[in-house]
């Protein structure tokens, strides 16, 4: 019995005559905290769409709860129990928190926007239970444009966490923060109670350090190591390529 919540064997993605990624398999089991590093180029974000469903393999099988997802469209994806969120935030900025959460809580539904009164109670329950639970029910009522930077990346995962994902696909969580410590606390609390798989794409290592128990390194969009972060922080070509140069901004 397949034990994995996802599974990417031997994915690759042409863009032409350029390999994105090239025959990368990786897996995360249910409940499973799984880091993706590598230098800017590498093929991260490539694969993370793939799995989200925004770009399709050149070749190779993405497997998620022992489903292929060879033409399965991003909204069904989303609705199979796949969330992520975006290093360049994507909200309503007139729409209030408490809204924006909402909207993510109804389209999990996948019902019309004409949702029945119990449906908007529901969501708004809901709602209010990702911000309590992101440490941000105070700014329910405030206007998303009108937030500090720290506030929208947690209202970004309260939209999130509202779906309830089986797989959470984290894109860069603290880039463009200046202070971590109190967003990583938040989030690792949230993480240990949703309880889902996750897999971290992130150049900060401390974060990757912190969060994840087993990691993937590409560089050029080959796997070049795997393991604990332990010890794909000790292996030479690991630091050769990537852990011995100072990360890029993304």
């Amino acid at each position: 019995m397949n034990v994995n919540l996802l599974e990417l064997d031997d994915v690759s993605k042409h863009f032409g005559g350029v390999a994105a990624t090239q025959n990368v398999s990786l897996a995360v089991r249910p409940g499973q905290r799984v880091g993706l590093i590598g230098p800017n180029g590498a093929g991260k974000s490539t694969l993370v769409n793939m799995i989200s469903g925004g770009l399709r393999p050149s070749s190779g099988t993405v497997t998620f709860d022992g489903q292929s997802l060879r033409g399965v469209p991003a909204h069904r994806r989303f609705a199979l129990g796949i969330s992520r969120t975006f290093q360049n935030l994507e909200m309503f900025l007139s729409m209030t928190v408490l809204e924006n959460v909402m909207v993510a809580a109804e389209g999990k539904t996948s019902l019309a926007p004409s949702l029945t009164p119990r449906h908007q109670r529901t969501a708004h329950a809901q709602a209010l239970e990702a911000l309590e639970l992101m440490s941000i029910r105070d700014y329910a009522d405030v206007p998303a444009g009108e937030l500090p930077y720290g506030i929208r990346k947690l209202t970004e995962l309260a939209r999130a966490f509202v779906t309830q994902p089986k797989l959470l696909l984290l894109d860069e969580p603290v880039a463009g923060l200046s202070d971590t410590e109190e967003f990583l606390e938040v989030l690792g609390r949230a993480l240990d109670e949703l309880g889902c798989g996750v897999l971290l794409v992130e150049h900060d290592m401390p974060t990757v350090q912190r969060l994840t128990e087993y990691v993937y390194v590409l560089e050029t969009g080959k796997l070049i190591a795997e393991g604990t972060y332990a010890e794909v922080s000790k292996d030479p070509h690991v630091i050769e390529a990537y852990l011995g140069k100072e990360a890029e901004p993304h």
